[in-house]
C-alpha cells in the first residue's frame, strides 16, 4: 500500500509516458498501462493523472477520444476509493490500492467480517498484490472468472526489456460457500497441470490469498459454446462448419483419456470457441473435484454433474449415494460430447427437457438428424447408447464414424524424396509449448481477393465460351461462390466479383492430414532424435472454415533496404535497439545476441540490403506496415494466399522436393513461384513471418502468455513437413530473432 506522501518519481513516470505517446515512441496501450498500474498502487494519483491527459487532450497531443476513455476510467475508478486526505505531510499514512474488503482471518466465518466475503470477489480486488481482477467474465455454480492482469510480470517486462504490454491471464476464483472442495480442486489441478493440449484449458497454478482459492488459466477471447448456438445457430450449425469443433473437442477429450482423467461434467457451457473457432474444455478440474461431493447447487443439481448431459450411469449412481464410491468411465464422456455434438447440429437436445435416465425408462430413440448419413447417424446412436456395454468405447471411434468421407492425404502425399540426407533443426520455441486454453485470438470474418488479380486476363477478342470457361476457372480458384450462373458473367462482373466478393476458405489440417504431417517429418528426420517428431507439434492445425473479405497480401517479403527507409524516415528504432538485444537462433533453441538487431541480421557483421530483415518483433512490423498504409496480415489470409482453395500442402504446391535450399539467409525474390496464381515469393521456407493472430504459449519462466502466430517456415529448418503452409509456430511479440521476418497487406475496397 503506498504512501500517502505520493513520490514525485511516480507522477514523472506517467508524464513521461504521455510525452513518449505525443512524440510517437509509445502507443495508447502503453499509456494506459502505466496509468493502471500508477492508479492501482496509488490511487492519490488518480486526479494529477486526469488534470495531465486533459492537459495533453488541449495541447493537440492526444486526440479527444482517447483522452476521453483514460479519463472516464479514471472517474469509475476514483467512485470506488475510499482516501482518506486529512493526513498531514508528516504522517505515515497508508492507502488501498483500490477499496479492498477485510479479508476474515483463516478459518473465521464470513459472517463475522462485517461483510459478506462472497461480496469481496469483485473487479478491481488484487490477489497476491500481484493480480489485479479487471473484469468479470463469467461465473457457475463453483467460482468466478475474471479477465486479469499480472502487474508482477508487466513491471518486470518494463524494467528489464523495456516494452509496455499487459500480461492478461483468466483467474478463477473458488466461491467462499464451495470451499469444502478446497482440497480436492488444488489435487485435481495439479493432475491437470500435465494436460498440454491445444484443446484443453491448461490452469496455470492454484493459489490461495486468505480464504480466497484461485486458479490461473489462460485467457481467451470468445464466447462458450452454449451462447454461441444461442446467439448465432440456434437452429444448429451445418456439419462442414461445425466439424472442426467436434474434431477438436473429441481430441481434447481424447488426450485426456489416454492420460487418465475424465471430465464429468462435459457440456456446451464447458466448450469455449475462440474467434478462430477453436474449441477449448473447461473445467477439467473442478468438475472432477465435485465428483463424490453431496452438495447440491441452489437449484437442487448436484454439483459436478449436470443430469441433462449425464450418463444414466452417473445418474443412477448420484440416486443411489450421490455418486460416493463411482467411478468415472470414459463412456461418460462419450456420452455427454454425443449429446452435444447433437444440439451443435439441431440446436436441439437429443432428449429435448429430459434427461438420460428418463430416456432409457421411456425407451426413447433418437430421430435422424437431417443431412447426416445412415453411417453419421448410427455412430451418434452407438454413442449415446443408454446401456454403457453397447456403447462406443473410444473418443477416436466416435469422431472416426462420424467424420465426413475425405480422401486419405496421407497416401496422396509424394514420396519424401532420398536423394539426400536432410538436416533437421528442432521445432520453433513457441511449437513445443503450445498450450491450450484460453486468450485472444482472433479469426478474420470473410475472404480475400489481391489488387493484381481486378484485371482479369479475359481478351476481348477470346472466344466467348473460352472466355466463360476461363471466368469460371478463375471464379473455382479463388473461391467465389455466386448465385448466378457464371457462364452468363461478364468480363465486368467476373472483375466485379474478384474486387469485391467474399472468399470462402477451408484451411488447416485435417487428422489425416496430420498424421501424415507426422509421417513425412520422421521419414526426413534422418539427423535428429525421433522426439523432433511429435504429432504435437501439429496437433494444432485443426481445421477452421469461414470467409474473408478482400484484402491484398504484398507478392514478396519487407527487405533490409526498404525498412531501413522506414527507420530513417521515422527516426525509428527497434525493440531490440532499445534493448540492446536479439536472438540467434541455433539447434538449441534462442541465445541473446548482445547488440543484435536488423542492421546487422542480428549476428552478421552487416545485414544485405536485398535481404528480407529479420531482427524485429512483431510491434515494429506492424509500425513499417502502418507507415505504408498497410498492415500485417492475420493468419488466415496468410494461408489462404499460400495455398488457395486447392487447399496445396507447400506454397509451391505438393511436392516438397523442390523447396528452395540456402546455407544462408537468402536474397529476398529469389524462390519458385508461390502461392494463387504464382505471383508471391518466399512464402515458404526463408523466414518465419508474423501475422496479427494470437494463440496461448508460455515464457521461458513456465508462464501463460499471449504469443503471435507466426507463418512460413525457415531456412534453418530443412524437414518437409515444418515447411507446409498449415504450419504454425508462436513467439512473444516483443522477442526480435534471426529468423523471423515479415510482409504488409491491407484490405481492399469494394
Amino acid at each position: 500500500m503506498p504512501p500517502k506522501n505520493v513520490s514525485m518519481q511516480q507522477i514523472l513516470q506517467f508524464l513521461q509516458t504521455l510525452d513518449e505517446y505525443a512524440a510517437g515512441k509509445a502507443d495508447l496501450a502503453s499509456v494506459r498501462t502505466v496509468m493502471i498500474e500508477q492508479a492501482s498502487a496509488a490511487p492519490q494519483l488518480t486526479g494529477a493523472m486526469i488534470a495531465a491527459i486533459s492537459a495533453s487532450q488541449r495541447a493537440g497531443e492526444m486526440e479527444a477520444a482517447p483522452a476521453q476513455d483514460l479519463i472516464e476510467w479514471l472517474r469509475a475508478f476514483q467512485a470506488t476509493l475510499s482516501i482518506q486526505a486529512q493526513a498531514t505531510e508528516h504522517e505515515d499514512v497508508t492507502q488501498p490500492a483500490r477499496q479492498q474488503p477485510q479479508r476474515p482471518a483463516a478459518g473465521q466465518a464470513p459472517g463475522k467480517t462485517g461483510e459478506s466475503l462472497q461480496d469481496s470477489i469483485a473487479e478491481g480486488l488484487v490477489l497476491k498484490k500481484r493480480y489485479l481482477l479487471e473484469q468479470k467474465i463469467g461465473e457457475g455454480g463453483m467460482g468466478l472468472v475474471f479477465r486479469a492482469r499480472d502487474l508482477e510480470e508487466e513491471r518486470i517486462a518494463r524494467e528489464q526489456q523495456g516494452t509496455q504490454i499487459r500480461q492478461y491471464l483468466a483467474i478463477k476464483v473458488l466461491r467462499p460457500d464451495r470451499r469444502e472442495f478446497s482440497k480436492a480442486v488444488l489435487e485435481e489441478v495439479r493432475n491437470t497441470r500435465v494436460l498440454v493440449h491445444q484443446n484443453i484449458i491448461r490452469a496455470g497454478d492454484c493459489q490461495q490469498d486468505g480464504d480466497l482459492i484461485f486458479m490461473t488459466m489462460e485467457y481467451l477471447e470468445g464466447r462458450t459454446l452454449d451462447v454461441l448456438l444461442d446467439q448465432d445457430f440456434a437452429q444448429g450449425m451445418p456439419l462442414d462448419r461445425a466439424w472442426s469443433i467436434i474434431e477438436g473437442m473429441g481430441a481434447g477429450l481424447a488426450y485426456a483419456h489416454d492420460h487418465g482423467l475424465i471430465h464429468c461434467d462435459f457440456k456446451p457451457s464447458n466448450v469455449f470457441i475462440t474467434h478462430s473457432f477453436s474449441p477449448k474444455i473447461l473445467d477439467f478440474g473442478i468438475a472432477r473435484a465435485a465428483r463424490g461431493s453431496r452438495s447440491r447447487s441452489a437449484s437442487g443439481a448436484p454439483i459436478g454433474m449436470t443430469r441433462r448431459y449425464a450418463s444414466p450411469e452417473m445418474i443412477d449412481a448420484w440416486q443411489e449415494n450421490q455418486m460416493a464410491g463411482y467411478r468415472p468411465d470414459r463412456r461418460d464422456d462419450i456420452f455427454a460430447l454425443a449429446c452435444v455434438v447433437v444440439e451443435l447440429l439441431t440446436g436441439r437436445h437429443p432428449f429435448e427437457e429430459e434427461d438420460s435416465q428418463r430416456a432409457r425408462q421411456q425407451r426413447v430413440r433418437l430421430p435422424a438428424i437431417s443431412g447426416l448419413s445412415p453411417r453419421q447417424n448410427n455412430a451418434i446412436a452407438r454413442a449415446m447408447a443408454l446401456e454403457r456395454e453397447k456403447r462406443t468405447a473410444r473418443v477416436e471411434d466416435f469422431v472416426a464414424e462420424l467424420m465426413p468421407q475425405v480422401r486419405d492425404v496421407a497416401k496422396a502425399l509424394p514420396d519424401p524424396p532420398t536423394a539426400r540426407t536432410r538436416r533437421v533443426v528442432p521445432p520453433v520455441w513457441g511449437r513445443r509449448v503450445a498450450l491450450v486454453a484460453a486468450i485472444a485470438l482472433l479469426v478474420a470474418s470473410s475472404y480475400a481477393l489481391w489488387q493484381r488479380h481486378r484485371n482479369v486476363p479475359v481478351a476481348s477478342s477470346t472466344p466467348a465460351s473460352a472466355e466463360a470457361t476461363q471466368a469460371s476457372d478463375l471464379l473455382d480458384r479463388l473461391g467465389i461462390k455466386t448465385t448466378a450462373g457464371q457462364a452468363s458473367l461478364s468480363k465486368d462482373d467476373v472483375r466485379a466479383l474478384v474486387r469485391t466478393a467474399p472468399r470462402s476458405f477451408r484451411l488447416g489440417s485435417t487428422a489425416q492430414e496430420i498424421r501424415a504431417a507426422l509421417a513425412l517429418c520422421q521419414a526426413n528426420a534422418q539427423s535428429t532424435a525421433a522426439e523432433n517428431c511429435s504429432i504435437d507439434s501439429y496437433a494444432d492445425e485443426t481445421t477452421r472454415e469461414g470467409k474473408l473479405t478482400p484484402f491484398e497480401l504484398d507478392p514478396g517479403l519487407v527487405t533490409v533496404r526498404q525498412f531501413r527507409q522506414f527507420a530513417d524516415a521515422k527516426a525509428y528504432h527497434t525493440g531490440a535497439e532499445r534493448r540492446g538485444y536479439a536472438y540467434q537462433f541455433t539447434g538449441r533453441g534462442l541465445t541473446r545476441m548482445t547488440n543484435g538487431s536488423w542492421r546487422n541480421a542480428v549476428s552478421a557483421a552487416q545485414a544485405r540490403d536485398d535481404q528480407p530483415v529479420v531482427g524485429v518483433d512483431f510491434d515494429d512490423a506492424q509500425a513499417y506496415c502502418r507507415w505504408k498504409g498497410r498492415r500485417l496480415p492475420n493468419e488466415n489470409e496468410w494461408e489462404y494466399v499460400a495455398r488457395g482453395p486447392s487447399r496445396q500442402l507447400f506454397p509451391w504446391g505438393n511436392d516438397p522436393s523442390i523447396a528452395p535450399r540456402a546455407d544462408l539467409l537468402p536474397a529476398a525474390g529469389h524462390g519458385p513461384k508461390e502461392g494463387i496464381g504464382g505471383l508471391y515469393q518466399d512464402l515458404g521456407s526463408v523466414v518465419w513471418q508474423w501475422v496479427d493472430s494470437e494463440h496461448a504459449m508460455t515464457d521461458d519462466a513456465g508462464q501463460v502468455v499471449t504469443g503471435k502466430v507466426l507463418k512460413g517456415g525457415s531456412w534453418r529448418d530443412t524437414n518437409s513437413a515444418n515447411e507446409r503452409a498449415a504450419v504454425r509456430r508462436y513467439s512473444q511479440r516483443n522477442v526480435a530473432d534471426d529468423i523471423t521476418g515479415f510482409r504488409c497487406a491491407a484490405s481492399a475496397a469494394a
